[in-house]
């Protein structure tokens, strides 16, 4: 049990780490002021990058440990990785949804209106483009199948023993 939540910390605080990777993109304008804002804010990307990588292995690592503990007969993860997963839960759709109409969005920008390219604008698209695509990866990984499969036995499991 105890593996089980350090999965689900590790998951959550993996997934802070790329919204806060992608929010640096949001700042970079405001940063390019002076040129020391810009080191500090590419530094603070790639910094929650490789912490949300961490988090991710150590979650990975969790997952190991829990299935460890799992009886023989219950369910491995198994499948396909989450970057090669589409649409496959509600909150993996959102962010498959989002993360094409962001491609869509800026393919489409860049042909026909290149001088929105050139503003703010272009930095909230890459900022949704990074951070869905993050989310997509996780959201459709492995671990958040099993992450929701133990919350509704778990849930299951309360309601039984009311």
């Amino acid at each position: 049990m105890k593996s089980e939540m350090k999965r689900n910390q590790f998951f959550f605080l993996s997934s802070i780490s790329f919204l806060l990777m992608s929010s640096t993109l949001l700042v970079m304008p405001f940063a390019d002021a002076w040129e020391s804002g810009l080191r500090i804010v590419g530094a603070a990307f790639w910094f929650f990058l490789m912490i949300g990588f961490l988090f991710n292995f150590l979650s990975d690592r969790a997952q190991k440990a829990y299935q460890q503990q799992l009886p023989e007969k219950t369910e491995k993860t198994g499948g396909r990785p989450g970057l090669f997963t589409f649409f496959s839960n509600i909150p993996a759709a959102i962010c498959d949804v989002v993360l094409f109409i962001g491609i869509f969005t800026a393919v489409f920008t860049g042909l026909f209106r290149p001088a929105l390219m050139t503003t703010y604008a272009a930095y909230v698209l890459l900022f949704f483009i990074a951070l869905s695509f993050c989310m997509h990866c996780l959201f459709n990984g492995r671990k958040y199948r099993l992450i929701g499969k133990s919350v509704h036995v778990r849930c299951r499991r309360n309601y039984a023993k009311k």
